[in-house]
């Protein structure tokens, strides 16, 4: 019988080391990873209007989670001179925070129905004789508070193949000849 390589039994140690700070790596890059959010558009609307107008988006959400409501002036065919926001539920007025110019957000607590009241001015026209037209644009957006998944089974069915591979690399080592390497019969 003749040996293959002239690898030592330590070299199968420091295999079998690489392999589980691999493994580490791997769950730790895995447990690193920021967890997936999705968020549901629920309103998207576009008005033209001439002068002055107000609109209520009205909108359900399921559960607790952040609303968020951008409302743009499009500029078309004047930039408006004015455009407002506020939100509401049916009995009282909600706080929102401005997160951007044209952004706004507020957080629920539950599920239910809420309001987004848009107002809106015209600006004056360009061209002499036209009334003042404007454009704006609103988009309702709700992003569902992160509500932890209970996985035991995931997890014990992972710690189980795990088990299950280092036992099958033992076994083979153990069924090798005692200079610990494969031989050939050629």
């Amino acid at each position: 019988m003749t040996r293959i390589s002239g690898a030592s039994a330590s070299d199968g140690t420091r295999r079998a080391g690489a392999g589980v700070r691999s493994l580490l790596l791997v769950l730790g890059a895995v447990a690193a990873c920021g967890s997936a959010r999705a968020e549901e558009m629920l309103a998207s609307r576009t008005t033209f209007f001439s002068g002055a107008t107000s609109q209520t988006i009205g909108f359900e959400v399921s559960g607790p989670g952040v609303v968020d409501v951008q409302v743009v002036d499009l500029g078309w065919p004047d930039p408006l001179q004015s455009l407002s926001f506020f939100a509401s539920t049916d009995t009282s007025l909600l706080t929102s925070d401005k997160t951007g110019p044209n952004t706004y957000q507020f957080s629920v607590m539950g599920p239910g129905d809420f309001y987004a009241h848009i107002a809106g001015v015209a600006g004056a026209s360009r061209i002499a004789g036209l009334p003042n037209y404007g454009l704006f644009g609103a988009e309702v957006n709700f992003t569902p508070a992160l509500v932890p998944a209970p996985l035991p089974a995931g997890f014990s069915l992972l710690a189980t193949g795990l088990v299950g591979l280092v036992l099958c690399g033992w076994l083979r080592r153990r069924s090798l000849p005692s200079g610990g390497e494969p031989v050939s019969l050629a």
